[in-house]
């Protein structure tokens, strides 16, 4: 199998199972299933289709639209056709999105809906090699060059299918594993998105290391929701047909809590602020009660994480811990399981960090987070396993993964999962890739004795104070998040004597708080301008400062209205804060805060 590509693997899933279910997702009101074969039947179809319209080998095809089926079958077909899909994620600016179709060299362009579409057409006189345009949703309804929907191309393709297979077949045979498979344009937090180019062998040999990393089967049901563009889920995805388990495309992000409920995942994979925002719901809940129900609640907390301290220590809970835990389970550990459909066998976070705390959380609840490490140039390079985790780590080094740090902490990587490098910007290719094949990755990281590796920051982000003191600024924002109030933290301090924050509000957290208060929940802005708002969360803070140095600790924070969010441009499309953009948008108010230096 060394010699697989993602074309002949996703070929051979199709042959193999038939007529077994591969997705489902929501239509009507219903859910639909698509079968190996069906699914199979469509990828031909629509690469068929992509061949017929002029996409040659190795030709680039930008896929612009939400996470849905329509996004993976093209992806499959443009693979099929010996192409190369190129993911623009949808929150992208129509700049953005002309920057990245240019850079890859499209000649083929599809987008989900009339919106996407108004993007590529008010930048498409500066889009000399755009030839296509394909309409996911319904037909055109315009006259425009090149313009045609998905059903007709993949009609086409089916039309054609007695002339087009054999040429099919030969570019999939054609088709090696140093090729280049997927360019992937970072989301970033600074500066415009790089194309990091991967081959077959790349994201092949990655699915493998994901089937070296959790034991999931054909039987398994996972959920599909996160950004395609974004690494984390096409591997995910990838993986998924490497092993030839099943999944369910969530119907939206704002569903996915409730869909998670509905699909009853036995795994689930996601970025933390999915599981930041399960955890706060819960202990939301669990503060609103009577104070008999307050008391249960922490009672049975209490009592899974003393089976959880027993089984990360490999021991045996006794018989009274063992009833005590039926006990705290029948009350309230298992509403928490419920709350992820009830069949979880275990739930995978990466993407960024995740809050120990909400680890330990979910197992004392009996659901296991085994919390791993990737990055788009060096793809899965750590993880946690079922038999062998630590909490606070990512895991252990994968497979023909190498990882050493640098002397600054930095982590290296070396393996056959590497990139081929930054299309179209060699120069910074060789900043980071050196030429014994070490990735800089950008992270901070140290290993403990039993070959763990923790990350403590990245490179970049981490604030070295006026005091000349080190802090990792997303650890201090992890532990505030996992307040019920909270939805986003931002630390500051760089050059400065201490650190000051910028905090958001859950907006319904904070209702229900204000309106058991009587004040008006109504309008968001003035209840966060409010005194009593400002001194709750004066509070929050204080308390977190508590577990923490003195360098480390608040001392100063503003309460921010509007939530940072990737539509504003203060997210990533994983959740992570852009801190360059946060503090040019609210300079005065950090600034502020240090008036009294001068």
């Amino acid at each position: 199998m060394q010699n697989e590509t993602l074309a002949s693997m996703f070929r051979d899933r199709v042959k193999q199972l038939g007529d077994r279910t591969a997705y489902r997702f929501k239509s009507d009101g219903r859910w639909q299933e698509v079968s190996w074969s069906r699914y199979g039947e469509r990828v031909e179809a629509i690469a068929m289709g992509l061949a017929e319209i002029g996409l040659g080998p190795g030709e680039t095809v930008a896929i612009l639209s939400t996470t849905r089926p329509e996004w993976d079958l093209v992806d499959r077909a443009a693979l099929a056709a010996g192409g190369v899909p190129v993911g623009i994620y949808h929150s992208n600016t129509p700049d953005m999105v002309s920057h990245i179709i240019v850079d890859a060299g499209a000649r083929v362009v599809v987008v989900e809906d009339e919106e996407q579409l108004a993007k590529v057409l008010s930048e498409r006189p500066g889009l000399p090699r755009l030839e296509r345009i394909i309409l996911i949703d319904g037909s055109p309804g315009r006259e425009e060059p090149g313009l045609i929907s998905l059903e007709d191309l993949e009609n086409l393709g089916a039309e054609r299918a007695g002339s087009l297979r054999a040429e099919l077949e030969r570019r999939q045979e054609a088709l090696a594993p140093d090729d280049t498979a997927i360019i992937f344009y970072t989301s970033g937090t600074t500066g415009p998105p790089k194309g990091a180019v991967l081959t077959h062998g790349n994201v092949v040999g990655s699915c493998r290391s994901v089937a070296s990393a959790a034991t999931i089967s054909r039987d398994d049901m996972s959920i599909i929701w996160l950004p395609l563009p974004h690494i984390y889920q096409r591997i995910g995805l990838a993986a998924a047909i490497y092993l030839g388990s099943r999944w369910s495309y969530a119907q939206s992000i704002d569903t996915l809590v409730d869909d998670i409920a509905e699909i009853r995942p036995t795994v689930l994979y996601s970025v933390p602020r999915v599981y930041e925002k399960i955890y706060t719901k819960i202990r939301g809940k669990a503060g609103e009660g009577p104070a008999v129900m307050r008391r249960i609640f922490e009672w049975s907390v209490s009592t899974g994480r003393q089976i959880s301290q027993a089984r990360q220590a490999g021991q045996r809970p006794g018989a009274i811990l063992r009833a005590k835990y039926a006990i705290a389970s029948s009350l309230v550990l298992g509403k928490v399981r419920t709350l992820f459909g009830g069949r979880i066998r275990f739930i995978m976070s990466g993407g960024a960090p995740i809050a120990k705390e909400i680890i330990e959380f979910f197992h004392a609840c009996g659901i296991l987070t085994l919390e791993l490490y990737g990055i788009t140039e060096t793809l899965l390079c750590t993880s946690n396993l079922e038999e062998a985790y630590r909490f606070g780590s990512v895991g252990r080094p994968v497979p023909g993964v190498e990882i050493r740090t640098a002397e600054d902490g930095e982590i290296l990587v070396r393996s056959d999962q590497v990139y081929r490098g930054y299309l179209n910007q060699p120069e910074m290719t060789a900043e980071v890739l050196t030429e014994e094949g070490w990735y800089h990755t950008g992270d901070i990281g140290t290993f403990d004795d039993d070959g763990y590796l923790y990350i403590t920051d990245r490179k970049k982000d981490i604030i070295i104070t006026a005091g000349g003191k080190n802090v990792a600024p997303q650890n201090i924002e992890n532990l505030i998040k996992t307040n019920p109030f909270v939805s986003q933290v931002m630390v500051y301090g760089d050059r400065r004597k201490y650190l000051t924050a910028l905090v958001t509000l859950d907006p319904e957290e904070i209702a229900k708080w204000a309106g058991a208060r009587g004040f008006d929940t109504e309008d968001h802005v003035s209840l966060c301008r409010r005194e009593e708002v400002v001194t709750l969360v004066d509070g929050v803070i204080r308390e977190f400062n508590k577990e923490l140095p003195s360098y480390e600790t608040i001392k100063k924070f503003a309460v921010i209205a509007d939530d940072f969010t990737q539509e504003s441009g203060e997210l990533t499309p994983t959740m992570k804060v852009k801190r360059k953009v946060v503090t040019k948008r609210y300079w005065e108010v950090l600034d502020g805060f240090y008036e009294k230096e001068m």
